[in-house]
C-alpha cells in the first residue's frame, strides 16, 4: 500500500538481458562522479515487470531530492551503462517534496497568462495545476511542481511569488497520506506481517456503527493529519 522509497523510480530501458542492477548503480555512481562532480545516492535498483523478450526494464530509486533532481535533467546521464545503449521511456512524476501551493488565486484570472509569466520567471516550474474539491470544482489553490530543490527552498523561504504584478503567499504542498487499512475487520494496519485480523466488520476505531474505511471516522481524519504534518 506504501512504497518504502521516497521519490518515484526512474525507468531505464536496455535491449539486453545482460544487465546486472549492481552494475547500473556502479557505472550510473561513477559517471556523475568523474562527469559532474556529483554524488549521486541510490537507494535500489531492480528489474521491472516486462512483457517483452528484446527489452529489460530497470526501475532505478533515489534517496533524496538533491540526486532526484540531478536525474531529472536528461543531460546528466550518460550515453551507456555498461558499453550498453539505453533509453529513459518514463520520466517519473513531480513529488510532494518538490512542490508548493500558490494561495488564493482568483477563479477569474487567465490560466494560460498566469501559467506564461510564472516560468517565464522561474523556467524550473514544470508544471502548473489548478487543484479541485471533492466536487471536481476549481479551488482557489494552486500547485506548481518543481525541477530543483534551490528554487523550491528561495520560493518557501520567501513567503510569496509575483505573478503578473501581484503578490501570492506560498506554501508547501502537503499531499493527503494514504492509510492502510484491512479489507476485512478495518483495522488500521503499521505492519501487514503483524496483523491479525478479528472479521468483526464495524468501526475498530471509535466502536460507532459506520465502517472503519469511513472518511467520516474522527480517528481516521486525526491519523491522516498527523501523518500529513510528519
Amino acid at each position: 500500500a506504501l512504497s518504502r522509497f521516497p521519490f518515484p523510480p526512474f525507468t531505464i530501458r536496455f535491449n539486453s538481458n545482460n544487465v546486472s542492477p549492481s552494475f547500473i548503480i556502479e557505472d550510473l555512481k561513477k559517471f556523475c562522479q568523474q562527469n559532474h562532480h556529483k554524488t549521486l545516492e541510490i537507494l535500489h535498483c531492480r528489474l521491472a515487470r516486462s512483457n517483452s523478450i528484446q527489452q529489460r526494464d530497470y526501475l532505478l530509486y533515489v534517496k533524496n531530492a538533491t540526486s532526484f533532481c540531478f536525474l531529472l535533467e536528461t543531460n546528466n546521464w550518460p550515453n551507456t551503462i555498461k558499453n550498453l545503449t539505453f533509453s529513459l521511456p518514463l520520466i517519473p512524476r513531480i513529488p510532494p517534496q518538490l512542490s508548493l501551493i500558490i494561495k488564493d488565486v482568483d477563479l477569474n484570472i487567465d490560466f494560460d497568462e498566469f501559467c506564461s509569466d510564472i516560468k517565464s520567471q522561474y523556467p524550473d516550474i514544470k508544471n502548473v495545476v489548478r487543484l479541485k474539491n471533492k466536487f471536481d470544482k476549481h479551488i482557489k489553490l494552486i500547485k506548481i511542481e518543481l525541477t530543483s530543490l534551490n528554487t523550491r527552498e528561495k520560493l518557501l523561504n520567501d513567503k510569496r511569488i509575483l505573478v503578473n504584478y501581484i503578490y501570492y503567499s506560498i506554501d508547501e504542498y502537503l499531499a493527503p497520506f494514504q492509510v492502510l487499512i484491512c479489507s476485512k475487520c478495518c483495522e488500521l494496519i503499521d505492519d501487514p506481517n503483524q496483523h491479525h485480523c478479528s472479521n468483526i466488520i464495524k468501526c475498530a476505531h471509535c466502536g460507532s456503527n459506520h465502517k472503519s474505511t469511513s472518511a467520516s471516522c474522527p480517528i481516521i481524519k486525526a491519523y491522516r493529519a498527523e501523518l500529513t504534518k510528519k
